[in-house]
């Protein structure tokens, strides 16, 4: 494939966030002294998809003025398409805790060290409303509202201008310890991968939609190829909100 025939990143930039070697380390060591937040699957989930490049062209989770504009209009801040709010909600009283400007410890459910967010901004959000847009319904029998209702009430993100979105930082994983033969052979059905959703592929041709298609959210349009849904849950993989 030659360079004119590449698909250009959405938004124009590839984003790479993914910190190694002298860099890591002096991410671990700031994080030690700094506040610490622990993320959802949902939250680990982003900031993967975040750090990789796959939600491109977003370096964090969103400030007020993308997310204000992202729920409203399907679009961030600059203009660029975007249909789904990329947050990281947190109690009250844990965003008392925080200041602008300082960095934050973003740490899983068990513990880990798993990235550095650059905290710009703390904000808080209307859930209903959020919901209603994105989701096209309020009723908490919704997956997604559900999970929407249930988190936090503010929202940890960047400045209003871009491209200064809270940036954030993962830590680069040791790479995984191959099967043995043997092993691969016994795999069982619930370590397979899973069927790949077509609802978060950030491409332009992407609009909200009534009804569901492929999934429970209604603000994708099937793009014309498929990438495995970061949201999908564990106990139903065929929800991904």
């Amino acid at each position: 494939m030659t360079p004119q025939t590449i698909i250009q990143p959405h938004g124009g930039t590839l984003i790479d966030r993914m910190l190694t070697g002298t860099a890591a380390a002096d991410a671990r060591a700031t994080a030690a002294s700094a506040p610490r937040v622990t993320l959802s699957e949902v939250g680990m989930a982003d900031l993967e998809m975040i750090a990789t490049g796959a939600y491109s062209p977003l370096t964090g989770f969103l400030g007020q003025a993308d997310y204000t504009r992202v729920v409203n209009e399907m679009r961030l801040a600059d203009g660029t398409l975007w249909s789904i709010p990329i947050t990281l909600p947190v109690s009250e009283s844990r965003a008392e805790m925080l200041r602008d400007g300082q960095p934050v410890g973003l740490y899983a459910p068990d513990g880990r060290l798993v990235g550095l967010l650059e905290l710009r901004e703390r904000y808080t959000y209307d859930q209903r409303h959020e919901a209603e847009l994105v989701y096209r319904t309020t009723a908490p029998e919704h997956p997604g509202v559900a999970r929407l209702y249930s988190q936090g009430p503010v929202l940890l993100g960047g400045w209003n201008s871009p491209p200064a979105r809270s940036p954030s930082w993962r830590l680069r994983r040791p790479p995984a310890a191959r099967p043995s033969p043997s092993a691969a052979g016994r795999r069982s059905s619930a370590s397979r991968p899973a069927t790949p959703c077509i609802a978060h592929t950030n491409t332009s041709r992407n609009r909200r939609l009534r009804s569901s298609t492929a999934c429970f959210c209604t603000r994708w349009l099937a793009p014309p190829r498929m990438t495995m849904c970061p949201r999908r849950r564990a106990s139903n993989p065929t929800r991904c909100c």
